[in-house]
């Protein structure tokens, strides 16, 4: 099964330039917490000493030799490898100004295709299923995120459904988790050349200043897990966790849906 639900595909420019970031979104994604007992702080100025702590605005001229703004957004692999696998290299993108995003190529071809004979995509329920705050050991046999075999590939489809089918874990608090290390550790310090000084499992920096806002009044109760990678195959992991079962309208036995690749 084909899809593109909750996937997104991106040209290896994208990835390369966005690496890290990209490796520690998916974690992000499925890991929201950390676990400290402290969570009963309300929303309030943080405290002394808090990683948040407001500091003011900075007046007169900046300092002398402060790194630039983007400074370290585009470490790891070499300048050649931006570019390196792209489907269409720069020699044979198109500069006459015709309507070409976003490849600078040519329009892709049908391959004799009709007008109105493909089904339309359509999206899948991700399934929310309720989660419970005082948990504090993870599900049995429970596994992390699997990695990917390259920092320009992708991880392997059928192990990150069997992770994203697993239950959530760590679960979601207050203040953002500094406690779990990112999982994709080796692969960026691989790629990056360098050694990262403790990177976390998500994407929030520490303290009240980043912590959920008025988490006592609106305490999480229902979540689902998903992740951004590469184009990949839908194994179908989620069609339990969709309101039709596949049994009713169109996605029953001889509607148009039932079938949801397209392919006899």
């Amino acid at each position: 099964m084909i899809h593109l639900r909750d996937d997104v595909v991106k040209n290896n420019y994208a990835r390369l330039k966005s690496l890290t970031s990209s490796l520690l979104f998916v974690s992000l994604l499925v890991t929201t917490g950390c676990f400290n007992d402290d969570n009963a702080l309300t929303d309030a100025k943080p405290i002394l000493d808090d990683p948040s702590e407001l500091t003011g605005p900075t007046f007169g001229d900046l300092p002398v030799g402060l790194e630039e703004a983007n400074h370290g957004a585009f470490e790891g692999g070499l300048p050649a490898d931006i570019s390196a696998n792209n489907v269409l290299q720069a020699s044979a993108q198109r500069d006459d100004g015709v309507f070409n995003v976003p490849t600078n190529g040519a329009p892709s071809p049908l391959f004799g295709a009709e007008p109105f004979t493909q089904q339309m995509l359509r999206f899948e329920e991700f399934g929310a299923e309720p989660i419970d705050l005082s948990q504090k050991i993870a599900p049995i046999d429970w596994t992390d995120l699997p990695a990917a075999a390259t920092a320009t590939s992708i991880p392997n489809s059928e192990a990150l459904e069997s992770f994203l089918g697993q239950d959530l874990w760590p679960i979601p608090t207050q203040y953002a988790n500094t406690e779990k290390f990112n999982p994709w550790q080796g692969q960026i310090e691989d790629y990056l050349g360098r050694t990262l000084d403790t990177p976390p499992a998500e994407g929030r920096p520490p303290g009240l200043g980043w912590s959920h806002q008025r988490w006592d009044e609106f305490k999480p109760k229902n979540a689902f897990q998903t992740a951004t990678t590469g184009s990949r195959t839908n194994g179908g992991f989620r069609d339990s966790k969709q309101g039709h079962q596949y049994s009713v309208g169109e996605f029953a036995p001889g509607g148009l849906y039932h079938n949801t690749t397209g392919v006899a």
